[in-house]
């Protein structure tokens, strides 16, 4: 479901050469972000004249074959139903982002339920739909894949060469107005799928709350690997649960392949009172802020720093910023930790669930939700 805006990034490490051709996106303060995402990589020796070739297929794409459109339709849909069956977490993340979050709600309906929901019913009303369907897809087509879109991002002694084999045979066209998505709004659902695991997410945007980014990283360490690992991972029997805090102040609870998701929940809601308990009885807290500088500032290969500062590019996060935050962390203390606690208290408060797992343990969590969907069943 691709709107209006969308941009083009093109990437190369030396030995490979990404295109990434975004969905939606639009303004946040002082950036970006984006959303869908198409890749391709070709070996260096040949970057060039695959490169030129993969843009040529892009540029003379044929929608005239139902039956293959239709093909990739199921292909999509079976891919969405492995990826809530076997990586719900960051599916229910993403949803539960999006009750409150503008970011989150882009990559929704890009990759989330709302675009299985989408894609699912067109292939189930496919030769009543399709007609429309396709015009729709030379539409957007036609918007998206224009010179006037694109970022080049490029790392490489070829430079030159790998940036005009990029453009030059780029059509033009009109870049439209900016499209903005609303937040789906509060809410506490549950998703059955076939699945013998569950996985329990609580989320809220916090953006405009949040002061000391840097403590909200060390308190997500110390969260991730002392209270959730020892209550939800050992305890719970999870495969695995976190805490994170974006860039953009989305915060996450989460658990990984959950036997119990109804104890999870019961587990977020008492982080206030282990973060109190934390700071009145721990010494030191050095090596939580030890463990959250490796995660905040991590060794990056070459084709992962030119996404992570295509990224920040984006998203008009500069060196002084990042530095700032650093500086957060390496200067966090307890009393910085105890003047945020209250943030949890709002995280409570929003009440946002998300619960994708079996039937019998979303029946388990039902005191906690107010709509309960069955994926396989649309």
């Amino acid at each position: 479901k691709l709107q209006n805006k969308n941009i083009v990034l093109a990437r190369h490490n030396g030995d490979t050469v990404v295109l990434a051709i975004s969905g939606e996106f639009y303004p946040i303060t002082g950036g970006t972000i984006q959303g869908n995402s198409i890749e391709f990589t070709g070996s260096s020796p040949h970057i060039g004249p695959n490169t030129t070739d993969k843009y040529l297929r892009l540029y003379n794409t044929d929608f005239s074959d139902k039956q293959a459109i239709r093909d990739i339709l199921k292909q999509n849909i079976i891919t969405l139903e492995q990826t809530f069956i076997n990586a719900g977490n960051s599916l229910a993340a993403q949803r539960c982002s999006a009750y409150t979050s503008k970011v989150a709600v882009i990559s929704e309906y890009s990759a989330g339920y709302e675009a299985y929901r989408y894609i699912k019913q067109l292939d189930d009303n496919f030769d009543e739909k399709a007609d429309s369907f396709i015009e729709e897809l030379q539409k957007m087509y036609k918007k998206i894949f224009i010179k006037e879109r694109y970022m080049v991002s490029v790392a490489s002694e070829d430079k030159p060469n790998i940036v005009k084999s990029l453009i030059d045979d780029a059509p033009s066209g009109v870049v439209g107005e900016i499209v903005e998505k609303k937040p789906l709004g509060h809410n506490r659902e549950g998703i059955v799928v076939p699945s013998n695991v569950s996985y329990a997410v609580k989320a809220c945007a916090l953006k405009n709350d949040i002061k000391n980014l840097g403590v909200m990283y060390v308190i997500a360490n110390i969260l991730t690997y002392d209270y959730l690992w020892t209550n939800i991972r050992v305890k719970g029997g999870a495969y695995g649960c976190g805490f994170r805090c974006g860039f953009m102040g989305n915060t996450t609870f989460h658990s990984y392949r959950d036997p119990d998701p109804k104890h999870s929940l019961e587990v977020y809601k008492d982080v206030t009172k282990y973060l109190n308990d934390f700071v009145d009885n721990v010494d030191s807290i050095e090596n939580y802020i030890v463990g959250t500088t490796g995660d905040y500032d991590p060794l990056n290969s070459v084709k992962s720093g030119i996404k992570t500062s295509d990224l920040e590019y984006i998203m008009d996060i500069d060196y002084d910023t990042k530095k700032k935050v650093l500086d957060q962390i390496l200067n966090a203390s307890k009393d910085d930790i105890k003047n945020v606690i209250s943030l949890f208290d709002k995280l409570n408060e929003a009440d946002n669930i998300c619960i994708i797992g079996n039937k019998q343990a979303i029946e388990k969590c039902k005191d906690n939700l107010d709509n309960i969907f069955d994926l396989i069943k649309q």
